[in-house]
This record gives C-alpha cells, sequence and structure tokens, in this order.
C-alpha cells in the first residue's frame, strides 16, 4: 500500500531540527546516551573502589551504541526517502552528515586537549592516531583521543553507502539495502571467522553493526508505508529481550569483536523492535514520552561525546585530591549523581550555545557556497 500523502508530510514534519521532531526518537536517543555515560561512570568508580548505583550498566551500558545505530538508518530513511533517485541530493546530503558530525566533534576534540594541557585529563596514550582522531577515516579504532569515537567512523561510512543509495530510484532502495546486508552476512557466516586479531579491512568493512544501520533503515520503510502492527506489544517485548540479554550475558558481556554478531542479533534485534514501536506508537498518537526526555535527546551527540572528558575532569579535579579516601557510601553514591549531573547539565548548555548555532552556521555558508 503505497504511503499516505499526508501522513508522509506528517513524519517529514516530526523528525527534522527543533522544534518539530518525533519526540520518542529523541527520548530514545537520550536513554542510550545516558546508558553510556552510565557504564563510563560504573567503570570509573569500580577502579577506585567505590560503591555506586551504576555498577549494573557495566554489563548494558555498552548497548546503548545499538540503539544509536539503529536510530541513525531510521533517522537517514525518513528524511532522505522523497529524495531518493536525486543525484543532485546526495551531495547535499554527504554535506549536511559530514557538518552535523564534524563540527561539534572538532569543537570538543579540542575541549579534550585544553584539559589535558591544564592536567586534568589522561594525556596522550602512547601510539595515539592523532590523523585518525582528526579525520575519523578508517583505521584503528581503539587509539583515538576521544574514545568513543570509534563509532563515528561507522556513522560516516553509513553514510557513504546511504548517499550511494540516493543515487537509486525509490523502487530499488530495499534491494540496495538487501544486497549491502548480504555482502556483510555473507563473507560473516560462510567465508572467515570472527577473532579478535582480524585485518582490520574485514573488521571494519564487513562489521556487523552496519546490520543496525540496515535494520534502522527498514523499519523507517515501515512507518513511511504506515504498517503499523502491535507497537505496544514490540515495544515490550524489544525492552524484555534488551534486559534479558544483558542479565544472561553479564558474566560475559558482548563486547569483543568475536561477539559482535550476536550483540547485533540480540541487542540490536531488541532495540529494532523498540524503536519501531516506540515510533509506531506516536505517529498512531496512542503514546509519546515526556519532553523532557527529548530535550536530553537533543543534546545526546554531546552528550555522547563530552562525558568521557567531564567523568575525567571531575577525577582529576575533585575526587583525587578531596575524596579518593572516603569510605562514605552516601558520598561513593553521589559520585554517579554528580557527575551525572554535570554531564547532563553541561550538554544541555553546550547543545544550545554551541552545538546547534555551530551547526546552523555551517550550514548556511555550504548553502551559499553549494548554491543548494
Amino acid at each position: 500500500m503505497a504511503p499516505q500523502p499526508l501522513f508522509f508530510l506528517r513524519i517529514i514534519s516530526v523528525i527534522m531540527f527543533e522544534p518539530t521532531k518525533i519526540q520518542n526518537i529523541q527520548a530514545l536517543r537520550a536513554i542510550a546516551a545516558i546508558m553510556v555515560v552510565l557504564l563510563h561512570i560504573a567503570l570509573r568508580a569500580e577502579s577506585i573502589g567505590y560503591d555506586s548505583w551504576a555498577l549494573p550498566f557495566q554489563y548494558i551500558g555498552f548497548a546503548g551504541v545499538d540503539i544509536f545505530f539503529v536510530i541513525s538508518g531510521l533517522v537517514m530513511t525518513i528524511t532522505t526517502y522523497r529524495h531518493l533517485g536525486d543525484r543532485k541530493y546526495a551531495i547535499h546530503f554527504i554535506q549536511k552528515r559530514a557538518t552535523r558530525i564534524y563540527s561539534n566533534y572538532w569543537i570538543i576534540l579540542i575541549i579534550k586537549l585544553l584539559f589535558i594541557w591544564a592536567g586534568l585529563n589522561n594525556g596522550l596514550r602512547e601510539g595515539i592516531s592523532i590523523v585518525g582522531s582528526i579525520t575519523l577515516f578508517p583505521g584503528d579504532q581503539s587509539n583515538l583521543i576521544i574514545a568513543v569515537a570509534w563509532t563515528l567512523m561507522l556513522e560516516l561510512f553509513f553514510y557513504f553507502i546511504f548517499s550511494l543509495a540516493i543515487l537509486f530510484p525509490k523502487k530499488y532502495f530495499s534491494l540496495f539495502l538487501s544486497l549491502w546486508a548480504a555482502i556483510i552476512l555473507i563473507p560473516i557466516l560462510f567465508i572467515f571467522e570472527r577473532t579478535n586479531s582480524m585485518p582490520f579491512l574485514l573488521n571494519f568493512y564487513f562489521s556487523p553493526f552496519f546490520l543496525e544501520f540496515i535494520a534502522g533503515c527498514f523499519i523507517g520503510i515501515l512507518i513511511i508505508k504506515r504498517i503499523i502492527i502491535f507497537p505496544s506489544l514490540f515495544l515490550l517485548i524489544g525492552s524484555v529481550l534488551f534486559i534479558l540479554t544483558a542479565f544472561i550475558t553479564k558474566d560475559t558481556p558482548l563486547v569483543s569483536h568475536v561477539d559482535t554478531l550476536k550483540r547485533v542479533v540480540f541487542y540490536g534485534g531488541a532495540a529494532s523492535l523498540i524503536l519501531y514501536g516506540a515510533v509506531a506508537l506516536e505517529v498512531s498518537e496512542k503514546f509519546v514520552f515526556p519532553k523532557w526526555m527529548a530535550l536530553f535527546g537533543n543534546a545526546s551527540y554531546t552528550i555522547y561525546l563530552i562525558h568521557g572528558v567531564i567523568l575525567q575532569a571531575i577525577f582529576f579535579a575533585i575526587f583525587v585530591p578531596y575524596f579518593s579516601d572516603t569510605s562514605n557510601v552516601y558520598l561513593q553514591h553521589s559520585f554517579t549523581i554528580f557527575t551525572l549531573c554535570v554531564v547532563l547539565g553541561y550538554s544541555l548548555f553546550h547543545y544550545r550555545a554551541i552545538e546547534r548555532p555551530l551547526i546552523g552556521w555551517c550550514n548556511e555558508r555550504f548553502k551559499t557556497l553549494l548554491k543548494f
């Protein structure tokens, strides 16, 4: 069944820049970002012997990344679907995506380097990739100045492949996605075995993580075509599967390269069900997350990039000189609450004062330069 024009326009209108966005997507972005923040707070608390209510996030926090990847596929599909087949738009798409990633990333990279210079962050690790940290071109994902930026390498490659899909008419979009998924899956299942010592080219270009982006794209197609079936049930099943996977694998979390395919199947599959259910509920006007969650979702990119910098700064400036030897349980638990509040508070400020204006400024300059 062809998508109804008014419904499609409604989808487009609620996902573009503020104040019109799909609120449930933004809420899930907030949840994903906070999961990753709590993971690293928990790891830091454990490393200094602190008790923390965030400790269970050691076993599930990393899966916030899987939610982000599925969201990326969905958002790109919904915002770009009407432009499929427009070859001129492919350049515009690349410019917008590059601006979105690099403008704020480079600002936060500079902030981290300044903090390192001031002694508020760990120094640069031996073997750090300066070029890779600046360009985010495919390379060693373990030697970046901002450690979590390894996901941006995958994100940028997804944008590149997606830009190729824009060159083809709409009717080929699902086929394009299916072929890409097959190119990833066939070698993994039938040609080579995944190990932690795999050559980089195989490990990156055939990464199962791309299947999460592709899953998000297919969810976007379902939403555009208004194929909405039992969204509440899908949201519930996805949530249960997400938590159940974390519980079953808590002794051996699915974080190594060997486990990536399993991680994608279980966490990526759960994230896909959650996202489909949440978005379908909103567009069918049945359920919307609170607006304050969407507020943090707007700042989720900054939250994701800046939290490690802030966490180390708090550690060096406050906890090492003043509280490193404390046995006060309340102070130890406050480590989590205080750090989380600082991260979220600064991220909201940074998004409003720096990230959003900077993206707008860059897009206007490119619009004039490229005459879009």
